[in-house]
């Protein structure tokens, strides 16, 4: 009677037909395993041979991140990436895996990676985290949000396929991917020229390529540098890491600092200090300045080198050229492009320090009534 009473508030509840299904299937897959398992020298020699197809699927196979050290210092770290552990699900074979969102609090989003070796009856769960919040604590928008989760995703599933692959395995695959993705000594020139242009083209200065591997210029960058920036900008693809992390930023400069570093523009000591962040505010009607000469003839190259490094400030600074020219306008001065910035007064100049991320338009109204 009393067993009766206790189980009085239980309720038996039948598996729906869905679990039905799945149960159904794990087991056909489980069984499937056990009769045909893997072949561990194939499946190595499989994953190598995907992994060093060609060059640009081996610089894919690895990602580098900065970490800081227990004295304070930092150090770049390598390690196998998404697209590595897609090899590896391929070619280990009888595993199931996949990843999802489980969690989103208005400021991280929880990402699961499962992976379940059907024939050795191992699986694995990992849950990795990803801010959705600005460092000023504003929340991303949706897409964003969609971006992030989906980085979060790739790196749950990589962290849970790594976990039931055998590091025995990848290492080797890892380390011949590296060697082709990086090259020797006879493609050395061209793969670190690559590597600092692809940045470039992210809006990433030279500077701050060469400042992230420590070396003064294209000319030190070696083996192992080249190996570090391949890893970075998969790192960057993949949602691990972002450009301000991997890359310090530069010492902020002013227009003047670029235009006296060059010697274009500037005659006069005078001129020079008038375009310093520490130079007096302009009068409410300054004299007519010499206008900044551009360079021609042979020094058309030192122009170009102006240029790029105009262009460079204003991708560091988040400054675009729209926000110059309009700047520009409300002063009177109306330049064509960039190139024409040359052209401006070099009042004009000293007023749209490039130092300053941006020109409020009640500032420049107020320059503009001046």
């Amino acid at each position: 009677m009393k067993n009766n009473e206790d189980n009085a508030g239980l309720e038996i509840v039948e598996p729906s037909a869905i679990e039905l299904m799945e149960r159904a299937s794990i087991d056909v897959q489980i069984t499937t395993a056990k009769k045909y398992p893997r072949e561990l020298s194939r499946v190595k020699a499989q994953m190598l041979s995907f992994a060093t197809l060609d060059e640009d699927t081996a610089k894919a196979c690895f990602y580098a991140l900065r970490r800081k050290e227990a004295d304070g210092g930092e150090k770049i770290i390598t390690g196998p990436s998404v697209r590595l552990a897609e090899i590896a699900l391929a070619c280990y074979g009888h595993l199931r895996a996949g990843s999802r969102i489980i969690a989103n609090d208005g400021k991280t989003i929880t990402a699961q990676g499962v992976c379940h070796d059907l024939q050795n009856n191992v699986c694995v769960s990992i849950e990795v985290k990803r801010r959705i919040t600005t460092k000023k604590g504003f929340t991303f928008s949706e897409d964003m949000q969609v971006v992030a989760g989906n980085a979060a995703c790739a790196i749950a599933l990589r962290n849970a396929t790594f976990k039931v692959v055998p590091l025995a395995l990848v290492k080797p695959v890892f380390e011949a991917a590296k060697r082709l993705a990086v090259g020797d000594g006879k493609t050395l020139a061209s793969r670190r020229s690559a590597a600092v242009e692809h940045f470039n083209k992210l809006g990433i200065s030279k500077e701050r390529v060469f400042a992230s591997v420590e070396v003064k210029g294209l000319d030190d960058i070696g083996l192992e540098q080249v190996e570090a920036l391949i890893g970075m900008a998969n790192a960057i693809r993949d949602g691990e890491s972002s450009i301000d992390e991997l890359f310090p930023t530069e010492p902020k400069k002013n227009l003047g600092d670029v235009l006296k570093g060059t010697g274009a523009g500037v005659e006069t000591a005078a001129t020079a200090a008038q375009l310093t962040p520490a130079a007096a505010p302009v009068a409410d009607k300054p004299a007519p300045a010499a206008k900044a000469e551009v360079p021609a003839g042979d020094d058309v190259f030192a122009r170009d080198d102006v240029m790029d490094q105009l262009k460079t400030l204003m991708l560091d600074h988040e400054v675009s050229e729209s926000k110059l020219f309009e700047y520009a306008r409300r002063l009177k001065e109306v330049p064509e492009g960039v190139d024409e910035l040359f052209a401006l007064p070099t009042a004009v100049l000293a007023k749209l320090k490039l130092a300053v991320p941006a020109v409020s338009t009640k500032k420049a109204r107020a320059a503009a009534a001046g």
